[in-house]
C-alpha cells in the first residue's frame, strides 16, 4: 500500500462522509503503525500503543471510538483471544490509476494546475460514492458534502449526574433546552470537569439538601454557567466552624477567664 496515496484517499473520503476528531486521530495512528510495519496485510497493535499515540483517555473510550471507526468500513478489527493483541486490516482508499496527488480542497481560489488531476475515474473502495470532481471548495455547500460534527455526549453527562448526585432529583428526560445547555457547557468544559462539578455538589451539604432550609439544587441549576463556576470555585464547599451549631460548640468550649489572663500577660497588664 502507498502511504501518501492512502492518506490523500482518506482525506477525500472524510470530505464526503465526515467522522469525528477522535476517529480521525485513531485512524491516522493505525495507519502510522501499518507504515512502520511495512504494510502487512494484517497487523497487531497493542491498546497501550494506540492510547499513547492518540491520547485517548482510557481503554473504554478507545473501544467506543474504534467501534465507530469499524462502522465506517475504513478498518476491520478482530479482537485477540485472552492475553493476545487484536488484529487490524486497513481498507485501501485509492485506485491503481491515482497519481497520489490529492484534490486541493484547501483554497477557494485554487483552480488546479498541470500536476493536479481535475477528475478521478475510480470510486473509493468501501463506499458507494465517487470522489469529488472539483479542485476547489464550492461556496454553496450541500448536506452531502458537509462534514458532520459529532453530537455532544448528552447521555454521558446525564448518566454522570444521576450516578454521582444521588441525593438530587434524577434526570429522566432530555428536552431541547437541556441539550442546548449541555452543548453550551461542553464548549468550555470537558466531561471530566463537569463530573467534578457533580462530585463537589454531592459533597456539599447545602447543595444536596442536607440543610435546615429544605432546599436542594437540580440538574438545570447546575447547568447554569454562573452556578457551575461557583461550584467549581468552592463557594458551596462545606465549612467547619461557621454554622450556628459549630459556633455554639466553639463558644461553650472557651475558658474566658484563662483567655483574659493570657491577654493581660501578653500586653503586660493594664492595656486591655
Amino acid at each position: 500500500m502507498n502511504y501518501i496515496k492512502q492518506i490523500n484517499g482518506f482525506w477525500n473520503w472524510v470530505l464526503l462522509n465526515g467522522i469525528s476528531q477522535g476517529e480521525m486521530v485513531l485512524y491516522m495512528a493505525v495507519l502510522h503503525c501499518a507504515n512502520v510495519s511495512n504494510w502487512k496485510s494484517s497487523l497487531t497493535i497493542p491498546n497501550s500503543t494506540l492510547l499513547s499515540l492518540t491520547k485517548i483517555s482510557d481503554r473504554a473510550q478507545l473501544n467506543k471510538v474504534r467501534n465507530r471507526l469499524i462502522q465506517t468500513g475504513l478498518i476491520r478489527y478482530e479482537k485477540g483471544s485472552r492475553g493476545k493483541t487484536g488484529t487490524y486490516v486497513i481498507k485501501k482508499l485509492y485506485g491503481e490509476n491515482d497519481t497520489g496527488i490529492g484534490v486541493n480542497m484547501c483554497s477557494e481560489n485554487n483552480t488546479g494546475s498541470d500536476t493536479q488531476p481535475d477528475t478521478y475515474s475510480d470510486t473509493y473502495p468501501g463506499t458507494n460514492r465517487t470522489p469529488i470532481r472539483t479542485p476547489y471548495i464550492n461556496k454553496t455547500k450541500t448536506k452531502q458534502n458537509e462534514t458532520r460534527s459529532p453530537l455532544p455526549p448528552y447521555e454521558e453527562i446525564i448518566k454522570s449526574y444521576n450516578d454521582i448526585c444521588r441525593d438530587l432529583p434524577k434526570v429522566t428526560s432530555v428536552s431541547d433546552k437541556r441539550k442546548s445547555a449541555i452543548a453550551a457547557r461542553l464548549k468550555k468544559y470537558t466531561p471530566e470537569q463537569i463530573a467534578e462539578v457533580f462530585r463537589k455538589t454531592h459533597e456539599s451539604d447545602f447543595l444536596s439538601g442536607r440543610n435546615d432550609k429544605g432546599w436542594k439544587c437540580s440538574f438545570d441549576w447546575l447547568m447554569n454557567e454562573n452556578n457551575m463556576i461557583k461550584v467549581l470555585e468552592g463557594n458551596y464547599d462545606n465549612r467547619t466552624g461557621t454554622s450556628e451549631k459549630s459556633f455554639d460548640v466553639y463558644r461553650d468550649s472557651v475558658d474566658h477567664d484563662e483567655m483574659e489572663r493570657l491577654m493581660r500577660e501578653k500586653y503586660d497588664g493594664g492595656e486591655l
